[in-house]
Order: structure tokens, then sequence, then C-alpha cells
């Protein structure tokens, strides 16, 4: 998936700090962000506290799992 532009993420930015978020930030079973970096990093920019209910956490299948 391409970058966010500089506005996109500005937009994406007031969203967030006027409305919290709609979508969890998804993390595999080890922890690692697989969807929602820059959700992640909006937070974290704005020392936005995150709280368990900003996650939802997804298996991670290897390529032969997955099919």
């Amino acid at each position: 998936m391409p970058d966010l532009s500089a506005d996109e993420y500005q937009v994406l930015t007031d969203g967030i700090v006027e409305r919290g978020l709609e979508y969890p930030i998804i993390i595999d079973d080890e922890g690692y962000i697989t969807n929602g970096y820059n959700r992640y990093q909006i937070y974290k920019e704005n020392d936005i506290e995150l709280t368990d209910d900003d996650f939802a956490i997804r298996k991670c299948y290897s390529y032969g799992e997955k099919l």
C-alpha cells in the first residue's frame, strides 16, 4: 500500500484527534502491526494513550497455511 500524502495524513490525524479510532489497529499474534501503522504513529505523535480496545489480534498465517 502506498504511503499517505501529507494532506491525507493530516486528514487522518484530524479525524483521530477529534473522534478517536474508528477501526482498531491490527496486530499479529506476535505483536507486530499488520494494519494501522499510520493510526499508531498519529496516536504516538499526539500523546494519545492507546488501550487494549484500540487493538485487534489476528492470527499470523504462513503462505502454506493461509490457503
